[in-house]
């Protein structure tokens, strides 16, 4: 293999972009063997030419292929709006490392990144965790994500609602006056959401017992219903009602309660 011969190393690169990595100093700056090499494999633009790296086509092409590749853009790629949206739109986590700060403050990538990843709110700007849509757009993507948006937005019972409705355990991170507003209910967090449907349901209690039920999301087959004071879960695959711990079983999974949770939903069975 002669490292030097562009023919070989192009047939090289076209096969494993890694390659790259012993082509001579030279053919490492060929833009055409370049673009041939990020395009099998994004992470081949590491050993690219620093004038490549610094070439928006290439670079586009590659983080296409691996978002990663993104860490061995040049700086100013980096903070480019084309590539950075291209990237945090496959994987928002990207924003956590290797997007310049100035974007972290642009609301068109920052709500790109947290609809792919709601947890990156963490690394949005204060402005824009202080933005309604971006708010819930994260936490649409991961409840948790409330615990990144602003004190304001925290008390908000709209962005609150639409928290918890994907993860319970994200009351925690209302406001205390929410919270507090929330428990005072007669149904907890039941009440709050009684008039909503479709909604995951995180914890019940059955004869006494505290159980976890994996998120609703994970399992198409199954649907829980707010109904006035009652929340009901139904077998979709069946089209009947969950009505006994029996029939309950296959879903949940006995959860040791080493502290009182923040809040949880009681189901009785007519059975119990």
């Amino acid at each position: 293999m002669n490292w030097n011969n562009k023919t070989q190393v192009l047939a090289a690169v076209t096969h494993d972009g890694f390659a790259l990595e012993f082509a001579s100093p030279e053919l490492q700056g060929n833009r055409e063997l370049v673009l041939a090499a990020v395009t099998q494999n994004g992470r081949s633009l590491e050993y690219a030419s620093p004038k490549l790296r610094a070439d928006k086509d290439v670079v586009l092409a590659a983080v296409t292929q691996n978002c990663y590749t993104l860490e061995y853009a040049a700086e100013e790629l980096q903070g480019n709006r084309e590539v950075v949206l291209a990237t945090v739109t496959q994987n928002g986590s990207v924003l956590r490392w290797y997007v310049a700060k100035a974007l972290q403050g642009d609301k068109e990538v920052v709500l790109a990144a947290v609809t792919e990843n709601g947890m990156v709110l963490e690394n949005a700007s204060p402005e824009l965790q202080g933005d309604k849509e971006v708010v819930l757009a994260a936490v649409t993507d991961d409840g948790i994500a409330l615990r990144f948006a602003s004190e304001e937005l925290q008390g908000n019972r709209a962005l609150v609602l639409a928290a918890v409705t994907q993860n319970g355990i994200a009351l925690r991170f209302a406001s205390e006056e929410l919270q507090a507003e929330i428990k005072a209910y007669p149904g907890g967090v039941l009440e709050l959401l009684k008039h909503y449907e479709n909604v995951p349901i995180n914890m019940v209690t059955l004869g006494g017992n505290k159980y976890i039920l994996p998120n609703i999301h994970e399992f198409a087959s199954i649907n829980v219903i707010i109904e006035e004071e009652h929340f009901y879960i139904t077998d979709l695959e069946t089209s009947t009602r969950i009505t006994s711990i029996s029939q309950l079983r296959k879903y949940i999974f006995k959860f040791e309660i080493h502290e009182e949770p923040e809040c949880f939903l009681v189901w009785t069975p007519e059975d119990e």
